[in-house]
């Protein structure tokens, strides 16, 4: 099996990712991902042989302070999906480090457990009781 490549996103891939998150969660518009891939928002890609296994964005949480930056994670779902998440974050904590970040932040719809038992495998600790369905987990860098 060919090895899994990592690597950050740019404004062409914007397509691509829309129509990976489209698939995934419904959502997706390359005409806002342009825009994100062209600030100071951050997106590891992760493939195989070309289609994109997965995703992870990483952007800024002004209301936080500068030192703190949220991040998501989108993966197909199947047996590789714990790895290639993994290999993800691997990618974009090196990145948030290098941009002297203390502090990532993870939103989840409280009933996604595989959201968050990735989130937690990572070291991510729950910031604040459940509110709205939604849970905030938090990472020290």
């Amino acid at each position: 099996m060919t090895p899994l490549t990592i690597r950050r996103a740019h404004v062409l891939d914007a397509g691509p990712i829309a129509a990976f998150l489209q698939k995934l969660t419904g959502h997706g518009d390359a005409a806002t991902l342009i825009d994100l891939l062209d600030e100071s928002d951050l997106w590891h890609l992760a493939e195989r042989d070309g289609p994109l296994l997965g995703v992870q964005w990483l952007g800024a949480l002004p209301d936080l302070g500068a030192d703190t930056a949220e991040i998501a994670t989108f993966t197909v779902p199947g047996p590789d999906a714990l790895a290639v998440g993994s290999a993800l974050f691997e990618a974009t904590r090196r990145t948030a480090k290098a941009r002297r970040l203390s502090w990532l932040i993870a939103t989840t719809n409280e009933t996604n457990e595989s959201a968050r038992i990735y989130y937690r495998s990572r070291g991510f600790e729950p910031l604040s009781p459940a509110q709205d369905g939604r849970i905030t987990l938090g990472f020290r860098l």
